[in-house]
């Protein structure tokens, strides 16, 4: 399991996606591929 607190903050959703990216591109160099990848969070809405 691996996690991460937002570098990105406010509403950039592609920013917060290359944030998500890179966390589980290091979780993969670390462990080998993630047989899963599951994205939580909370809406802003």
């Amino acid at each position: 399991m691996g996690g991460i607190t937002r570098t990105v903050t406010g509403w950039n959703i592609a920013q917060a996606i290359d944030n998500q990216t890179a966390a589980l591109d290091r979780f993969e160099a670390a462990f080998g591929r993630a047989r899963y990848a599951i994205a939580e969070g909370r809406s802003m809405g």
